[in-house]
This record gives structure tokens, C-alpha cells and sequence, in this order.
């Protein structure tokens, strides 16, 4: 999440959409009263400095015992940065600060949301719930079958640790009561233009996208798909295909 006093915009980051590397080319231009949760560590990493706003939420001292702790665990010096600076946030409400909501959003920034323009990218769902899953297990090292995945989203299995404390469902992360909240979704699909767009909207430089992680995927998402797995996708991501288009 970035909410951009200086530029006037507030960037909702929904999951698996490169909105990290987005954050990353966005952190330079970032005034001193500016915030951005997650992906400071890639940011510092490409020689952006921490922004006035970023230091004094290090030295919250919630922030300062994160950090402590991440490096004495062998974390280096971004990771910890990048880790105290949302644990501050969880403790001020958000529960999951990288990927706050809407409703989040606009309850802690309420005149910032109507008067900023807010955007977001998207991604055709079912390949965005194949790219999830495989960066959770790849990432939590969970041992979990695709269909598995998909119920733990839906709520009828659990498993510690595979999802992100406070997550939501992408559609909720835009949408207040099923109410599209933003005044742009771009789609991950037409990234260039959409981001061309939005950046001439804001009279910001055009952004260079050069930290977009490839998906190390070796084949297509709907390969992951039976009929069962169909099922449950479609009751997980019916509002995001109606409103936007999308089709299997």
C-alpha cells in the first residue's frame, strides 16, 4: 500500500500482480510525508533511501524491537527495515498492512480517500489463485495440493502459516459491500498501457517495470484445473469475473 501526500494517490497492492515491483518504481517518487507498506527491502536494494515518514516509524519502539530481532536473527539490514516498518502498522490496526483493504484504508485515511486518486492492478483470477498457490508453498515449504489450497481459501481447511494473517479475498481489497471504492483498475494483462495511463494521470515519470519476478510456472494455469478445482474457483472469484470480464 502506498498513500502518496505528495502526489495526491493511494495504491491498493492486490497479490500476485507485480505490485511489489510497482511500489519499488514508485518509492522515488515519494515526498517526505508519504507512506508505503512492504517492499522497502527491494526498494533499499535499488538504492532508493528511506523517506522522512519510514524513519520516524522506525523509531516507534515497536518498530526499533522488530528490527532488533530480525537482525539478530541473520536478517539483513532492508529485510528488518522492511519488517519493523509493518509490524508498526498491525499495531495500529491494520491486519495486514502490504495488502490493507479499502475499508482499511479509508477508515484510517477517510479525507485522504475522497480526495485522492485511488488505484489498483488485477489479474485474471484463475491465473492469479495458480500463482498464489505456488508462491505459498514454495515460500511456507507446506506440503498442500492445489484443491487443498483452494478450500483453505474458502474456509474449509486450515493450515498454519499458508495464509497471511488478516488476508482477504482480492475482490474485498478494492470493493467496499461489493462497491468498486478505486477510480482505476488496471489489469495486469495490459500492464504497459495501464500503468502509462495511470502514471499520466498523476503527471509522475513513466515507470520501468525492472523487478517483475518471473513465475517459474512450466505450464499453463488452467493445467490445474479438474472439475472440482473449477468448482471452487468459480465461488471464490464470481464477483471479480462478472465485473470485470474475466474467463477461465
Amino acid at each position: 500500500m502506498i498513500v502518496s501526500h505528495n502526489q495526491r494517490f493511494i495504491f491498493i497492492h492486490c497479490r500476485k500482480v507485480a505490485g511489489s515491483s510497482i511500489k519499488v518504481s514508485l518509492a522515488p517518487c515519494l515526498g517526505p510525508d508519504d507512506i508505503m507498506i512492504g517492499s522497502w527491502h527491494e526498494a533499499l536494494r535499488s538504492n532508493t533511501r528511506l523517506n522522512k515518514q519510514a524513519r520516524r516509524t522506525l523509531l516507534h519502539p515497536l518498530a526499533m524491537k522488530t528490527w532488533l530481532t530480525h537482525r539478530l536473527a541473520g536478517n539483513d539490514s532492508a529485510s528488518a527495515i522492511n519488517e519493523a516498518i509493518k509490524t508498526r502498522y498491525v499495531h495500529r490496526g491494520f491486519a495486514n498492512p502490504p495488502h490493507a483493504s479499502a475499508a482499511e484504508i479509508k477508515r484510517h485515511f477517510p479525507d485522504e480517500w475522497k480526495r485522492y486518486f485511488k488505484f489498483c492492478i488485477i489479474r485474471n483470477p484463475y491465473d492469479r489463485l495458480v500463482s498464489e498457490y505456488l508462491w505459498r508453498t514454495k515460500n511456507t515449504n507446506i506440503k498442500v495440493s492445489f484443491r487443498d489450497y483452494l478450500k483453505c481459501l474458502r474456509g474449509e481447511r486450515f493450515y498454519p502459516n499458508l495464509l497471511a494473517e488478516g488476508e482477504t479475498h482480492t475482490w474485498n481489497m478494492y470493493t467496499i459491500n461489493n462497491r468498486v471504492e478505486v477510480d482505476y483498475i488496471g489489469k495486469y494483462e495490459n500492464m504497459k498501457s495501464d500503468l502509462r495511463k495511470i502514471t499520466e494521470h498523476l503527471n509522475l515519470p513513466r515507470l520501468t517495470l525492472s523487478h517483475v519476478k518471473e513465475t517459474g510456472r512450466d505450464r499453463s494455469y488452467r493445467e490445474y484445473y479438474g472439475y472440482k478445482e473449477r468448482e471452487i474457483a468459480d465461488s471464490l472469484v464470481a464477483n471479480e469475473c462478472v465485473a470485470h470480464g474475466y474467463e477461465f
